[in-house]
């Protein structure tokens, strides 16, 4: 909607119209029947407007204008119209970007990544980025999520990214993506910032600011990696990594490395936003770092608006060097369960009210029983509802299931919120108008 507010102290009549500029069959600019607006002195109007891409439309970027005239003076006010149309065909689950510097000379490890996503019956696009160059941007629409391995390589003079191909996948991340990023040394090997030479707070964008994540150590331990190596945290908590050599893992995590959330400053805002997966099972780095972290967005009732609306998960070792077979977790488990914190997401059914006592169902009550449902994509158990009844109250009622008793003190019609959490540390939040009314 356009609202339009009086500051001039007087009555006035404006004329709406829409011109798009180029890319017109693409889209369309959606005025009502009636396309004046009239404007009392000191007062409000609002027309709506709905912008909407076309049938069969071509991805790209489009703008025009919506154009108020006033009908006595002809002063005109342009109101800028932005639509990005991005692609619904999908292409597989997952695009597995190799970056292990094996056409430098690096040992190739894309086998262990196909093997995982295979065995776990997800689809993927394997994308060699050193032959293959980077998708375009719209191509990479085409997948959920984007995972990048680095193997042994340890500098951005053997990557096949360049500063582009990073700034692009950073703008499909800001549109939505999903990206899991695996392998030691991965700081030096996506340092594409060669004119600041701060090790902790001076690497990539990619690095810092959409892995949320700040440099603390190369090194987690003085040599191999010992017997068991790290373990997880909050959505992995349960699982133990093996990284040591001499089983059946590559044997190469000699430079695992450790990570802390990005201090907040001014051009990065993280620490709020980071969940720990896997910490180090002793080592040398310092206290507080881990070896994995995930950064997410999820809205509260709090704060609805997300920050970011991209998901990411940082590993400072690869899962080449991973063991399958001395007991603890393996390649798969950790890939599985990765993938599902990565693409999770919560949707609800409708919100319902009814009486707390049938008998007054007839005539209303105001004490009634919300209840609704959530589930989660990846089948994660939903361990917590919170309620906000719409009394414009800061105090919300929490439950672990999906009904609740409120008592409302007036009749009326109320926007009821519900805020549900996964077991995986992911939210979502649902809206409902409902009406407390007493049937004479």
């Amino acid at each position: 909607n356009i609202h339009a507010k009086d500051v001039s102290h007087s009555d006035s009549t404006w004329t709406v119209s829409a011109v798009k500029i180029g890319g017109g069959a693409n889209f369309d600019i959606v005025l009502p029947a009636v396309t004046t607006i009239s404007v009392p002195n000191g007062g409000e109007a609002t027309i709506p407007v709905q912008v909407k891409a076309n049938i069969g439309a071509t991805p790209g970027s489009y703008e025009g204008e919506v154009r108020l005239t006033n009908s006595t003076t002809g002063v005109q006010l342009h109101l800028p119209v932005w639509l990005r149309v991005i692609p619904t065909t999908a292409q597989a689950d997952v695009l597995l970007i190799d970056d292990d510097g094996s056409d430098s000379g690096f040992p190739d490890y894309s086998s262990t990544y196909a093997s995982m996503l295979t065995s776990l019956g997800v689809t993927f696009a394997y994308d060699d980025i050193w032959n293959d160059g980077l998708p375009s941007f719209y191509d990479l629409f085409g997948y959920k999520a984007a995972i990048i391995f680095t193997g042994n390589n340890d500098s951005f003079n053997t990557s096949g990214f360049s500063v582009s191909d990073q700034d692009r996948l950073a703008e499909w991340l800001d549109s939505g993506g999903r990206l899991w990023t695996i392998g030691q040394n991965f700081a030096e090997e996506s340092d594409s910032n060669g004119s600041y030479s701060s090790p902790s707070i001076g690497r990539s964008r990619l690095y810092h600011g959409y892995l949320g994540i700040k440099y603390v150590a190369g090194s987690t331990f003085a040599g191999a990696a010992p017997k068991p190596t790290g373990t997880g945290l909050g959505p992995m908590a349960g699982m133990t990594l093996d990284l040591s050599p001499g089983a059946d893992g590559a044997g190469n995590q000699n430079s695992i490395e450790a990570s802390s959330p990005m201090p907040d400053n001014d051009t990065y805002q993280a620490a709020h936003t980071m969940t720990p997966l896997f910490r180090q099972i002793g080592g040398t780095a310092a206290a507080g770092s881990s070896i994995s972290f995930g950064r997410s967005s999820d809205p509260s009732l709090e704060e609805e608006r997300m920050e970011y609306r991209y998901r990411s998960v940082s590993m400072g070792f690869g899962l080449e060097g991973l063991n399958n077979t001395t007991g603890f977790s393996t390649r798969n488990q950790v890939g599985e369960k990765t993938l599902k914190w990565l693409l999770d997401r919560i949707s609800f059914g409708p919100v319902s009210v009814a009486t707390q006592d049938p008998k007054k169902a007839a005539k209303g009550s105001k004490k009634v029983r919300l209840s609704t449902s959530a589930i989660s994509s990846s089948g994660a158990p939903i361990v917590r509802y919170r309620w906000d009844f719409g009394e414009k109250s800061e105090h919300y009622q929490s439950t672990t299931t999906s009904s609740v008793n409120h008592k409302y003190k007036r009749w009326g019609t109320y926007e009821v919120r519900v805020e549900a959490t996964d077991a995986l540390g992911h939210r979502s939040i649902t809206h409902a108008t409902i009406e407390i009314k007493h049937n004479h």
